[in-house]
């Protein structure tokens, strides 16, 4: 399941998927948040991909929501996240998530320490979420 933390991010890319940027109003609440995993991992949901704009910009938000996913019986391995910087990474990886390291403008040896692997096109995403 893919879950959206928040649209905000600090960099204008081309390349999203989303409309996010630094201007980018509105985000669901914490409870809201909770909310959906609880209801998630109640129909049998075992894996949750934080997403975004820059999910990371809710760090708090994001660990206490692998912890209650954890509760739950989502395992944190089971929860990704895509980041493209190293910061963002080693969060992840700091809470026992899968990052996957998206390199279209950060250089890859910086994100080399994303678990799930680097890419550099989302076309290559759903091969790495595969494995």
């Amino acid at each position: 399941m893919a879950l959206m933390l928040t649209r905000r991010c600090n960099m204008r890319c081309g390349h999203c998927s989303v409309e996010s940027g630094p201007d980018v109003r509105g985000e669901p609440t914490e409870a809201e948040l909770f909310d959906r995993v609880r209801q998630a991992a109640a129909s049998g949901v075992r894996a949750i991909n934080l997403t975004g704009g820059e999910p990371m910009l809710r760090p708090w938000t994001a660990l206490r929501l692998v912890r209650a996913a954890r509760r739950l019986g989502v395992a944190p391995s089971r929860c990704a996240i895509v980041e493209d910087s190293p910061l963002g990474v080693d969060a992840a990886n700091a809470a026992g998530m899968v990052a996957f390291g998206f390199a279209r403008v950060t250089p890859p040896a910086v994100l080399s320490h994303a678990r799930g692997g680097i890419f550099s096109s989302m076309a290559e995403l759903p091969a790495l979420l595969e494995d």
